[in-house]
């Protein structure tokens, strides 16, 4: 169990005892995590840190606000950024924290996903005078073209996911979106 809140992370093993406290400083910490490694930020800020279930293994800076993120079993991660260039943009690091790739996007992202074969996932909306018009992109990472885009009207995204198999889902406001390969 990881906790995060009090400028602090804290790490309990499933006995309940706490292993280890990280002093991060973060006001009001934000945790996304796999199921081997975990990512905090302090939403709107530039510095995030990623975590085993032993060490702190990396800490870095962005140039604009981390207002999400997603990491991977294996130890790749994204963030997404606002941006100076787009309205935001989304980073993406092996798990040798090395940055693999950049998306820029001019529509607002409320989430993004990455999968255990780095697959990349972004889901953006746009408001027109009609509603919103949802979009959900998938890439290779490195590749700066999408492998496959859809785009919907009247539904407003919220959250989305990668599972194991490369199935994914987008959680909007009145309905769930399920995509296979």
């Amino acid at each position: 169990l990881v906790v995060g809140g009090n400028r602090s992370i804290r790490m309990y093993n499933s006995k309940g005892q706490l292993n280890r406290t990280y002093e991060v400083g973060y006001v009001d910490p934000v945790l996304a995590s796999s199921e081997k490694y975990i990512i905090a930020y302090d939403m709107g800020t530039t510095s995030y840190s990623v975590y085993s279930s032993i060490a702190k293994v990396n800490d870095g800076t962005t140039d604009g606000g981390i207002e999400n993120a997603a990491i991977n079993d294996n130890g790749d991660y994204l963030l997404v950024c606002r941006s100076d260039e787009t309205k935001y943009i989304v980073m993406t690091y092996d798990s040798a924290f090395r940055n693999t790739a950049k998306y820029y996007k001019n529509k607002y992202i409320t989430s993004a996903a990455i999968g255990k074969d780095s697959q990349i996932m972004i889901v953006s909306f746009d408001s027109t005078a009609g509603g919103y018009t949802c979009e959900v992109e998938f890439f290779k990472d490195g590749s700066d073209t999408s492998t496959n885009k859809y785009t919907t009207s009247g539904i407003f995204p919220i959250k989305c996911g990668i599972w194991d198999n490369g199935d994914s889902y987008v959680i909007c406001t009145d309905k769930i979106l399920f995509f296979d390969p």
